[in-house]
């Protein structure tokens, strides 16, 4: 029983491991994506409407 026990106790620790790092993998992606420049497909898209309604 005491090796069940530990051996619970190392996957809980090791999906508390794992979901913390993915966490902040997310938070730096999430970071990242932000501060890409997403004026330029605006711009491009704003001027083929206009072009089109013209």
């Amino acid at each position: 029983m005491l090796k069940t026990r530990q051996c619970l106790l190392g996957i809980r620790t090791f999906l508390s491991v794992t979901s913390r790092i993915w966490g902040f993998f997310m938070y730096i992606l999430r970071k990242h994506l932000r501060t890409l420049p997403l004026s330029l497909p605006s711009k491009h898209l704003n001027y083929k409407t206009t072009m089109f309604f013209s």
